[in-house]
């Protein structure tokens, strides 16, 4: 567990918790150690202490070592995936050959092939290989 020291007091830095939106601070006393959420994303509607007990769920049967995108709870993957639609609609409907070749290159990156309703982000028209020259 990562732990980073602000202003005298021990806050856990780790990515799967803060990225997801949640700051929590370690309470030590004599015999015990207790956890204090102190901060949390108001980004998301409805979004609280079942989703950290998500993603802390997620982080317990996936392994310790799991990636931040292994972790993310469901209703933050919904805003996210709204969040880049919204984007994508604003972006501008003519692109530069080289923003295109970007695109395709992060695509390839991508854990999943897939859009935010389950289509497939490329379509095949056809193979240039099948097609005739005249």
């Amino acid at each position: 567990m990562e732990v980073v020291n602000e202003y005298g007091s021990l806050y856990i830095s780790d990515k799967r918790l803060t990225a997801n939106g949640f700051k929590m601070k370690i309470l030590r006393s004599n015999d015990e150690i207790q956890v204090e959420l102190v901060g949390m994303t108001n980004s998301m509607a409805f979004y609280g202490v079942p989703d950290l007990k998500e993603i802390l769920y997620l982080i317990k049967e996936k392994g310790f070592n799991t990636k931040l995108s292994d972790c993310r709870p469901g209703k933050a993957i919904l805003y996210l995936q709204g969040e880049a639609v919204r984007i994508a609609r604003q972006s501008p409907a003519s692109k530069k050959i080289e923003d295109i070749e970007d695109l395709l290159k992060q695509i390839d990156s991508l854990p999943s092939k897939t859009c935010l309703h389950s289509k497939p982000f490329l379509r095949e028209l056809y193979e240039l290989n099948t097609m005739q020259h005249p």
